[in-house]
């Protein structure tokens, strides 16, 4: 038998639908008191860029207020560029926050509340939402998880190095603020008259100069000749027209101060490395 849907006394709305009007629950599980800061803090080591922060604020008044930031940002290493923001007292109904003109893996933003900044008090409150932002991908509260600045893709990009003296290998070290998957590196390598067969290997050390990876070209270079050499991940080793090619570790995360480059063999005192550059997935961590 079908439920009636007239009202009566009991019940003034109807049978399927009730209305609480007393001990109505908040309208948010976040309550900003008046000696409450909300805290954005960014990492963006490797550009400048623009961070907006929109939020809603429901005051004890009932006034709901649409409250816009906008501001640059740049963190030098491993430093964040932290915001303080006093929005007043009330429930937050939402926040979110992006960053123009920038690529997932470039911008890692944090925002929570820090308790009782008037008196003194700098516990932490709630971590309202942690993750990259970019020109696409905006992150909010309430809706998005917490996560890790390892998590997800990172910032796929080229690093071009710097090209060594006459005689000398290649090394490049991991910026601080930054973590580098290595996913290929390439170099060309022109050789004396000096009569040695040279052998360049790819090397990895960690800060303390430990070698952790070492692997060698497919091929030996001769004197006088120019060449160039590309260790990737999948790669076959081959050796066609004194262009080498050999496959090397993609998985490996490599932390601030962490070197890579070559050690050659019998390397000769007018050898040339030329061009080095390096495909990295860039993840922004301490």
């Amino acid at each position: 038998m079908p439920i009636p849907l007239t009202a009566d006394n009991s019940n003034p709305y109807g049978p399927e639908v009730k209305f609480r009007t007393q001990g109505v629950l908040p309208p948010s599980a976040v309550y900003v008191g008046p000696d409450d800061s909300l805290i954005l803090s960014v990492r963006n080591p490797s550009l400048a860029t623009t961070i907006n922060l929109s939020m809603r604020l429901l005051t004890p008044q009932g006034e709901l207020k649409s409250l816009v930031y906008t501001f640059p940002a740049h963190s030098a290493g491993s430093a964040p560029d932290v915001k303080t923001i006093s929005p007043s007292e009330g429930y937050l109904i939402s926040a979110s926050c992006s960053a123009p003109a920038t690529t997932r893996g470039q911008v890692f933003v944090k925002l929570f509340i820090q308790r009782g900044i008037g008196s003194g008090d700098t516990a932490l409150g709630h971590v309202l939402f942690e993750d990259y932002v970019d020109s696409d991908d905006l992150v909010g509260y309430p809706q998005s998880p917490n996560r890790s600045s390892l998590d997800g893709q990172g910032f796929t990009h080229a690093v071009s190095i710097t090209p060594p003296v006459a005689g000398a290998d290649v090394m490049q070290v991991v910026p601080a603020g930054v973590r580098w998957k290595l996913k290929a590196f390439v170099c060309f390598f022109g050789t004396s008259v000096a009569v040695a067969n040279r052998l360049p290997q790819l090397f990895v050390k960690d800060p303390s100069a430990v070698q952790v990876m070492q692997v060698p070209a497919f091929q030996v270079q001769a004197a006088a000749v120019q060449g160039s050499f590309t260790w990737g991940g999948g790669l076959t080793s081959t050796n066609a027209l004194n262009a080498q090619s050999m496959g090397a570790p993609i998985d490996l995360i490599l932390r601030p101060g962490w070197s890579f480059g070559t050690l050659t063999i019998n390397l000769q005192a007018a050898d040339q490395f030329t061009a080095p550059s390096a495909l990295v997935e860039e993840y922004i961590s301490l």
